[in-house]
């Protein structure tokens, strides 16, 4: 890409070579006006050649390529049209009659042109649509023999689960799909909310709307960073379901703003979207909460209605829907697959929902077994002598691991998880000769198997035949360091996560001084005054707070600070499931509350230090249930973090520093891990954009910054802070202990 733009680049005249009559010269002419500019497509006209040399790829709609370029002009060497299936036919030919060469790229089992949301007088409920749908570009060159070539690779979903359906139904199987290690995860689901379908007017149903949205909201809010991360997306039957839950989100949105970066493009590459069948085609998440809004009404009764699935080619709208998602897909549904009787309907779609929610409800046996699992036989003797071998070494080995055309030669089960693969065998036999490129055979097809979650070895039948003991003596031996390996980083996720033991306790307690991070507590000795604990008098005092000082340090456990002490690049958040740390929202104006929010506070900055004071304010009200960090709330919370640990003055606020940091001013940089408000660049220390800039060696490059931090789009004024931490120098002033 660089060599190309480099040598584009080369291409272009110098300013003053340029001559005012030439093409060059009109348009640094009007690049010199203030006003009165030429229309852009008389200035496409005039200078032609100009503006494919600086833009040689022009993407336009239709629309657009009609409004700003003439038909007189140059033809291009070739026009590309993208989601064909939706293009008609007479927006189509204008562009073609532009350019040399034509490449239509679509799917016919996909959307098609159509006008079906418009409602006539005599169809209150939305479900004929006279018109029908129209003929795509695709479909007329598909019609008239025009040469092609199909693309049968999927990639989009990472759990085969999600295309079976539509593989087996509308592809009749010919799709390849890859895949994932973890067999026991089901990719669709059937999810049944309390709820009917209002006929008439409203036509939506409140009870799945209000069920996506807690669903919705749920995620969001999920301490699991691997369940908050996943981006989601909503599809409904009908534009009056989405409708609804568009207003229903917007509502959570205003009572709890926590959650307004994923619906915003300026934190997230994939914003949570609502969209119906007409237009989500194109889009895709991580995770798809789908609609299916038709059921019983009221009174119980079902009518065969299902809007756009009761027309002609009602199929390819329910394909769309079922196959936007990458991990997973939740259908939530009144409607059960025994209210759809199709004696009363002759339309394929609505059979094809029915099924589907079968197939959602049950699993792959509504499918059959024909298309899932082992095929039960090896591909070649090579696989079967390897897989032999490989047992009696004491592996458990499962051939031909996948759900189509690709499989996984030898999938290995991991001794610890019976419902997941330690890694996959790849031979080269009849599936790996089935390439015919061996760049889509060595790279992609590794490249999308590793990105699933899966270790792959390789054994040439060479080798195993002229040295059969060596080569199984090799792949045994990586299987077992990958098995260590393994099981070492499950070891640390668990040792992160879980309490330490009674023993563990007691013997961090004998070989670890009192404030040595890491130490565990033994709190069943502790009590707190405003918990109705050991009382203190007049003369006990300077002793009681003595105690209340080591309290809190007893509450500072081995998550103190991860991030200054271990140099991980992991922003950890700190989590409230310590002793010691219960929320009390009555108490929290009290002075005697003060001990306890004084623990919260070390254990936050500790945590999560350098934190910016909105941050640990919105902590510590969220903790306690406050809808809102007012400002009673802000100056109990500040007061007390200006007393308990250091801080910095920057021009975007107060950041707070882990107890004995503040000084040396290290800190790691936590570049994974961020979400939400942690992704604001005010939020970021100056330190730790330059800890960022240093550990990519990015050469004070603030894009590479950002989207190492997770930042999508770079706002001048966050390229401006991001440049000026890395190039100026110091930006605040030290005060604190």
């Amino acid at each position: 890409g660089d060599y190309i733009a480099a040598t584009l680049a080369g291409s272009l005249p110098e300013q003053d070579d340029v001559k005012k009559s030439s093409q060059w010269g009109v348009l640094r002419h009007e690049l010199q006006k203030k006003i009165r500019h030429k229309p852009v497509r008389k200035l496409l006209e005039e200078a032609p050649e100009v503006m494919t040399s600086l833009a040689p790829c022009f993407m336009m709609s239709p629309l657009s390529v009609a409004q700003y370029l003439s038909p007189h002009q140059a033809l291009f060497d070739v026009v590309i049209f993208d989601e064909a299936s939706q293009i008609t036919v007479w927006d189509a030919v204008g562009s073609i009659a532009r350019g040399q060469q034509v490449i239509v790229a679509g799917d016919p089992k996909q959307m098609p042109p159509t006008n079906f949301f418009v409602r006539s007088d005599d169809d209150p409920d939305g479900d004929i649509d006279a018109e029908g749908d129209l003929e795509s570009i695709l479909d007329e060159m598909l019609g008239a023999s025009i040469p092609r070539r199909t693309l049968n690779l999927h990639y989009r979903s990472r759990k085969e689960s999600l295309i079976a359906f539509s593989n087996a139904r509308y592809y009749d199987n010919e799709l390849i799909t890859f895949p994932a290690p973890n067999v026991a995860e089901r990719g669709v689901r059937l999810v049944r909310p309390d709820g009917f379908y209002a006929r008439g007017k409203a036509r939506h149903n409140e009870g799945e709307a209000k069920a996506i949205v807690n669903e919705v909201l749920r995620r969001l809010t999920h301490p699991d960073p691997a369940i908050h991360k996943l981006s989601i997306g909503v599809v409904t039957f009908n534009s009056e379901q989405q409708n609804l839950i568009e207003n229903l989100l917007d509502e959570a949105r205003s009572k709890q703003p926590e959650i307004e970066w994923a619906f915003s493009r300026e934190h997230t590459i994939e914003p949570v979207f609502v969209k119906n069948l007409e237009t989500v085609q194109g889009d895709e998440r991580d995770v798809i909460l789908f609609s299916v809004t038709y059921g019983p009404d009221q009174s119980g009764h079902v009518t065969m209605n299902f809007g756009p699935l009761n027309r002609e080619g009602g199929e390819r709208r329910l394909n769309v829907a079922m196959t936007r998602s990458r991990s997973e897909m939740l259908v939530f549904s009144t409607l059960s697959p025994e209210h759809i009787d199709l004696s009363r309907t002759q339309a394929r779609a609505v059979a094809d929902l029915k099924h589907f929610l079968e197939y959602a409800e049950n699993g792959k046996s509504a499918l059959g077994s024909a298309v899932f699992g082992s095929v039960g036989d090896f591909e070649s003797p090579f696989e079967a002598a390897v897989a032999r071998e490989l047992r009696m070494k004491g592996w458990q080995v499962h051939p031909q691991v996948g759900v189509s055309a690709y499989r996984i030669d030898l999938g290995i089960v991991h001794p610890d998880q019976s419902g997941r693969y330690l890694a996959g065998i790849e031979c080269d036999g009849a599936m790996y000769h089935s390439s015919a490129f061996a760049r889509e055979r060595d790279k992609i097809r590794q490249q999308v198997l590793e990105g699933l979650g899966w270790t792959l070895f390789r054994i040439w039948s060479t080798d195993w035949w002229t040295n059969k003991a060596g080569a199984l003596e090799k792949v045994h031996n990586a299987l077992c360091r990958h098995l260590e390996d393994d099981r070492r980083r499950q070891a640390e996720r668990a040792s992160i996560t879980a309490p330490a033991t009674d023993e563990e306790s007691d013997k961090n307690q004998t070989d670890l001084p009192l404030d040595t991070p890491g130490r565990e507590a033994d709190f069943s000795s502790l009590a707190t005054d405003e918990a109705g604990g050991k009382k203190t008098g007049d003369d006990d005092q300077e002793e009681s707070e003595a105690g209340g000082e080591r309290e809190i340090e007893l509450v500072q456990r081995a998550i103190r600070s991860p991030s200054a002490s271990t140099g991980h690049n992991r922003y950890i958040v700190a989590r409230f499931d310590e002793p010691g740390l219960e929320p009390d929202p009555e108490a929290f104006y009290s002075d005697a509350y003060e001990r306890r929010l004084s623990a919260m506070l070390d254990h936050v900055i500790d945590v999560e230090g350098p934190i910016h004071e909105d941050v640990l304010v919105r902590r510590i009200a969220r903790h306690h249930g406050f809808q809102r960090a007012g400002r009673q709330v802000r100056d109990a919370v500040l007061n007390l973090a200006k007393r308990r640990r250091g801080k910095t003055q920057e021009k975007s606020g107060l950041f707070f520093w882990p107890k004995g940091t503040v000084k040396d001013r290290i800190v790691s940089a936590r570049y994974e891990g961020r979400n939400g408000e942690l992704l604001k660049i005010e939020y970021i220390c100056v330190e730790e954009l330059r800890a960022v800039n240093e550990t990519l060696s990015s050469d004070g490059d603030a894009v590479a910054v950002s989207r190492a931090l997770g930042i999508a789009r770079l706002s001048q004024s966050a390229r401006d802070r991001i440049e000026n931490a890395i190039g100026q120098g110091m930006l605040f002033v030290t005060s604190g202990r």
